[in-house]
C-alpha cells in the first residue's frame, strides 16, 4: 500500500515522489532492475530501428540520466527523416516533468509544422 505521495521542487520543476513501505520499496527496486536488465539484453535495437519507415519524432530530456541526449540522438539518426527535440531542464520522466512542452511539440510534428529547439 502506498504510504504517501510527496511533491518537491527541483530547479523550478515540481516533481512527484512516491514514499513506499519497505516491502513495496523492495518490489519496486526489483522491478526497476528487471526493466533495466531487459533493456540491456535487447541487443537488436539498432537493427530494428533501421526498419522504421514512417515519420518518427524523438523527444529527449536534456537532464535524462537513463537516456543521455548524445546516445538518444545517435539512436534517432538511424531512422530516416526522423525529427528530434530536446526539452531543456527536463529528465527522463518528460510526461510528468514538462508535459505542456512535449504536447506542443508533438502537435506541431503531427501537423507537419517545424519543430526546433529554441
Amino acid at each position: 500500500v502506498l504510504a504517501a505521495a510527496a511533491l518537491s521542487c527541483y530547479g523550478g520543476q515540481i516533481q512527484t515522489r512516491l514514499v513506499l513501505n519497505s516491502d513495496e520499496s523492495i518490489r519496486a527496486k526489483k522491478m526497476g532492475i528487471i526493466d533495466l536488465i531487459a533493456c540491456n539484453n535487447y541487443k537488436n535495437g539498432n537493427n530494428a530501428i533501421r526498419k522504421i519507415n514512417c515519420p518518427t519524432f524523438f523527444v529527449f530530456g536534456e537532464l535524462d540520466k537513463m537516456v543521455k541526449v548524445d546516445k538518444g540522438k545517435e539512436f534517432a539518426s538511424l531512422v530516416n527523416n526522423s525529427k528530434t527535440y530536446i526539452i531543456k531542464n527536463c529528465g527522463h520522466m518528460i510526461i510528468l516533468e514538462n508535459a505542456f512542452v512535449m504536447r506542443e511539440k508533438i502537435i506541431k510534428f503531427l501537423k507537419n509544422e517545424k519543430v526546433s529547439n529554441s
